[in-house]
């Protein structure tokens, strides 16, 4: 499995670069998008760490700078096991800052939108804890296909601050309505229908 991992702080990798640095040895690339400067440097063939020397790696490191400003607002560094030239760098570069995306939107969901994933941890003895972290993978997997394909779904959720405002929704339409299916109660919250609730005699 490829990987692109952050490259930061005083390792082995970036004593090689800054030796490179110092003989103006990093290849680099320079191109604009919307008003930033980019700048990215990079290498191939280090290696990785001192234990383990026949292990090498490529690295790469990118630069924004506003062009009204001339201040830096971004810099960051990585390294891979990806090939690396001047077609494909900016590509990189794009993946490799998705990973805040990533880190963002899928572990911050799981772990404070609803799912409570790092709580699942605490149950049970030998293989419960782990059976219940993959349900919760498999409910994400699914509610990942639910909002990009169905629409009910996200007209449900454009109702809603967040996703666990939805999910408590849904749970409470759940446990107090018969409901044939998951799209009838996405449509009952997206027409804001109230119970019908006889009076006390």
């Amino acid at each position: 499995m490829s990987n692109i991992i952050v490259c930061k702080g005083q390792n082995f990798v970036q004593l090689q670069v800054a030796k490179l640095r110092q003989k103006e040895e990093l290849q680099s690339l320079t191109w604009q998008k919307n008003g930033k400067t980019c700048t990215a440097y990079f290498t191939s063939d280090l290696i990785l760490n001192g234990s383990h020397t026949d292990i090498k790696t490529n690295y790469f490191e990118y630069e924004q700078v506003d062009n009204k400003t001339n201040e830096i607002v971004f810099r960051g560094s990585w390294i891979t096991d990806l090939p690396i030239d001047k077609k494909n760098l900016a590509e990189l570069v794009a993946v490799a800052r998705a990973r805040w995306k990533i880190e963002n939107e899928v572990f911050n969901t799981l772990k404070n939108q609803g799912y409570h994933l790092e709580h699942n941890y605490g149950h049970g003895h030998k293989y419960l804890a782990t059976n219940f972290a993959l349900l919760t993978f498999l409910a994400f997997f699914v509610d990942q296909i639910v909002q990009h394909l169905d629409i009910f779904f996200q007209k449900a959720k454009s109702k809603c601050s967040s996703f666990a405002s939805l999910w408590e929704k849904v749970r409470a339409i759940f446990y107090l309505v018969p409901v044939v299916s998951m799209e009838a109660i996405y449509k009952f919250i997206v027409e804001e229908k109230q119970l019908d609730i006889p009076p006390l005699e």
